[in-house]
């Protein structure tokens, strides 16, 4: 049932970015952001509702489109509005905001868990409030926009002259998400295989009861509105644990926001090489040692994948930033996130299917061993469209000379 709840959000955010995804070029960010204040507003209260595992499929599902629908829009309004003055700011201020959301939500769910009354309803009715605000921003943003031609889904598409970047950026985008699902989604049933029972975080031992509901506290964490769900799994709340993995979740994008402001200067080619580079170490480490390891080799780990989380997942960004069209903005921009929400969904749902047949700690290291050698793949990637980039810099150079 956790793998059939997680896996919702990612077959319905998918589509939903196809379905919206080229709204914002054709009808402007107004009303891709009114539909997904509605559903989010829909998946969170589905959750302070919710009485049985219906609700929390639909409240995904619902969380699901809110997401899709805005995270092309959002971030292609960001980029359009501020221009490029200072070349990567837009796409720094679109993918800092979109990780802080990941990781604020866990966050504000554990620490309900811990220390307030009605952990399953405080966060949701906290949420529905922020919802409230955001759509008063929203009825108050200028530039309404003209619609350009007729609305209709569409698949992803990129511009033949941009894919060879593009590839490089979804590679890495690709291979950034996967490690930090295994963080997100798998993070707290690896800490509950680590000793972590009555002795150490409760008064009881950790039975599949509590692992359920301690595996929620981070199973759901793709952005603020899926985030706030992390306590709705289980009525029978396990505050420490629920805390404790809400810190990791934390733990892991603190320090991709953290790189991202130290590396703001660092070109975007070279920025997707040091965080594969990085993130495949943090992977190798996991599969040698960590999934089957200790806590503190686990949080070592965290540490040095939430940094190459944040290399890889800036520089994907900034290149977008650079080579999208303005008038497919939406749609390209639509499709990299396609790919990160790929990412995160996919190998982890596989995951979850392989501990049917085996243990949780093998399928985690098989899982890491894949995604190491992603990050072989997208090293190669990145260089070669930097070289062709470069290559294509001397001939312009070389023809505006002559």
């Amino acid at each position: 049932m956790l793998t059939a709840v997680y896996a919702m959000f990612a077959v319905v955010s998918a589509p939903a970015l196809l379905l919206f995804g080229s709204t914002y070029d054709s009808r402007g960010p107004r009303p891709v952001l009114r539909i997904s204040i509605i559903f989010a507003a829909i998946g969170s209260a589905c959750f302070l509702l919710a009485s049985g595992p219906i609700w929390l499929l639909v409240g995904r599902a619902a969380q699901g489109v809110a997401l899709g629908a805005v995270t092309g829009a959002a971030t292609a309004m960001i980029v359009t509005r501020t221009g490029h003055a200072v070349p990567g700011r837009a796409s720094f201020i679109a993918s800092i905001a979109f990780v802080a959301g990941t990781a604020i939500g866990p966050l504000v769910a554990g620490g309900a868990a811990q220390f307030v009354p009605g952990p399953l309803a405080v966060p949701y009715v906290v949420h529905l409030g922020l919802l409230a605000y955001g759509w008063v921003r929203v009825e108050r943003l200028g530039g309404r926009g003209t619609p350009t031609g007729p609305w209709r889904p569409t698949w992803p598409h990129v511009p033949r002259s941009i894919r060879a970047a593009f590839a490089s950026a979804a590679a890495s985008g690709f291979l950034a998400w996967t490690a930090a699902g295994i963080f997100l989604a798998l993070g707290p049933s690896l800490l509950a295989g680590y000793g972590l029972g009555s002795h150490d975080l409760g008064s009881h031992d950790l039975g599949s009861h509590d692992l359920a509901s301690t595996t929620a506290a981070a199973s759901h964490t793709i952005g603020l509105s899926s985030a706030l769900d992390a306590m709705a799994l289980s009525r029978g709340v396990e505050p420490t644990i629920a805390l404790l993995s809400a810190a990791v979740v934390g733990l892991v994008l603190l320090c991709s926001i953290t790189a991202q402001l130290l590396t703001t200067r660092l070109n975007a080619y070279t920025a997707q090489r040091a965080g594969s580079g990085v993130l495949i170490a943090a992977l190798v480490l996991l599969a040698v040692t960590g999934a089957a390891g200790s806590l503190t080799v686990f949080l070592v780990v965290s540490v040095i994948a939430g940094f190459g989380h944040g290399l890889a997942y800036r520089g994907a960004a900034s290149v977008v930033d650079a080579i999208a069209p303005d008038g497919a903005r939406g749609g390209v921009t639509a499709s990299l996130y396609l790919v990160f929400y790929l990412g995160t969904g996919i190998p982890t749902i596989a995951v979850g299917a392989v501990t049917v047949f085996v243990p949780l700690a093998e399928a985690v290291s098989a899982l890491a061993w894949a995604g190491a050698g992603l990050g072989i793949v997208a090293i190669v990637i990145s260089a070669a469209a930097a070289t062709a980039l470069n290559h294509s810099k001397e001939r312009d150079e070389v023809e505006a000379s002559v």
